[in-house]
């Protein structure tokens, strides 16, 4: 049921044009799983016209081009945000890239200029380097959750193995 009123809900923005179908999927991109496509396709082989089955099938098409658009999109956010994290990781880093806790006030002194200068300049003041794309805030700390999670995660299967 709730698969049916997605697609009806598709149907009827496809009808105002490309960019209400966009804010439908973006609403609602988590829901496009195998079990939607599956009844995506009875729907569309239950279609009593070539048209009806015509105009489902540039639906789908339409849907399935933007999750890619969307899945690109967050696939650079996420890695321009991995690139920031190191760099912000790196400036409390010695010599030889280490860290050693806890960080001193210098150490700590660094991050937050960074931090400042870098990544959270208001107004697009950021300080950037040549080729440097700019990083939001939420991509930035979905990686660093990320980064820990995996880092909680391995310590606990390593304590496990032992």
């Amino acid at each position: 049921k709730a698969n049916d009123m997605l697609i009806d809900a598709l149907v009827e923005a496809h009808k105002s044009g490309e960019q209400r179908v966009l804010d439908v999927v973006c609403e609602s991109l988590l829901a496009l799983d195998k079990g939607f496509w599956m009844r995506y396709a009875m729907r569309t082989d239950s279609c009593e016209t070539p048209e009806e089955r015509e105009g489902m099938a540039d639906l789908a098409n339409l849907v399935m081009k933007i999750t890619e658009q969307l899945v690109k999109q967050s696939e650079k956010s996420l890695d321009t945000a991995q690139g920031w994290l190191m760099k912000l990781l790196q400036q409390a880093a010695d010599d030889q890239g280490q860290w050693h806790l806890p960080l001193n006030d210098v150490e700590v002194g660094k991050m937050r200029t960074f931090l400042q200068t870098k990544l959270m300049a208001v107004d697009g003041e950021a300080e950037l380097e040549e080729g440097e794309e700019p990083c939001d805030m939420e991509s930035l700390l979905a990686t660093s959750y990320a980064w820990m999670k995996k880092a909680m995660d391995d310590e606990e299967n390593k304590e496990a193995q032992q």
